[in-house]
């Protein structure tokens, strides 16, 4: 068994994540992208003319297959929390987000249950589809709640879901009160602290811890396993 392997297995996703934020981070800054406070008086403006359709539409763009590598976490909840200017509003984004993230998860669902996600498997997902079906055959649906704190991970577990043919209402409840969990979390968090939530939650400690903590849990995971497989 060899540690270096499986630390470098371990931390192969989570590579190919930072990838993604710092590809999406230079961009951002090369084409003069505005800054917090510019970005969330622009949506703002988006949501006083088009109302939560914004955050409906969003919501299930960021969860679906291989689209949601491409967000560095749960960008529509927080944008729709900081700009209510109510609990009650509060209340409806996290609702319409939820709406709107479980129809692009139970797509997933649908692409991992009919074969279509191998059409995707060429965009480097095969690893993450291995992976997230032995972690599911362990743990069963109980896994979707430990990965759908972001959108790229929810979106693998849901078509894992497909895949292994996990009856469709056991899905779609257990998927619903997973995403509406989370969202009430994020949703508190953001309206608690405000805009300052994007500079902690986007800043680059922030982000690379979160990555170090999977690669520590993924890894530990791995040599369970390893030892499991010797004995």
């Amino acid at each position: 068994m060899s540690y270096v392997r499986l630390f470098v297995k371990a931390a192969l996703s989570p590579f190919i994540m930072l990838v993604v934020v710092f590809s999406l981070y230079l961009l951002w800054t090369h084409f003069g992208m505005p800054q917090d406070d510019v970005m969330v008086g622009r949506v703002r403006a988006l949501f006083d003319t088009y109302g939560l359709s914004v955050a409906l539409i969003s919501s299930f763009l960021e969860v679906l297959l291989l689209v949601g590598w491409y967000f560095p976490g749960s960008v529509v909840i927080f944008l729709s929390v900081l700009v209510a200017d109510s609990w009650t509003q509060v209340l409806a984004a996290v609702v319409v987000v939820t709406i709107g993230m479980q129809a692009g998860y139970t797509l997933n669902y649908v692409i991992g249950k009919y074969g279509w996600y191998k059409l995707l498997l060429r965009f480097g997902l095969r690893t993450s589809i291995e992976e997230t079906q032995k972690k599911m055959e362990r743990y069963g649906m109980r896994f979707l709640l430990f990965s759908y704190w972001h959108p790229g991970l929810g979106s693998v577990s849901a078509t894992v879901a497909g895949i292994l043919q996990y009856p469709t209402k056991t899905f779609f409840l257990t998927s619903l009160w997973c995403v509406l969990f989370w969202n009430v979390v994020w949703g508190l968090i953001v309206y608690s602290v405000g805009e300052r939530s994007l500079e902690l939650f986007f800043s680059w400690p922030f982000i690379l811890g979160i990555l170090c903590a999977w690669t520590a849990v993924r890894f530990i995971g791995l040599v369970r396993e390893a030892k499991k497989v010797s004995i």
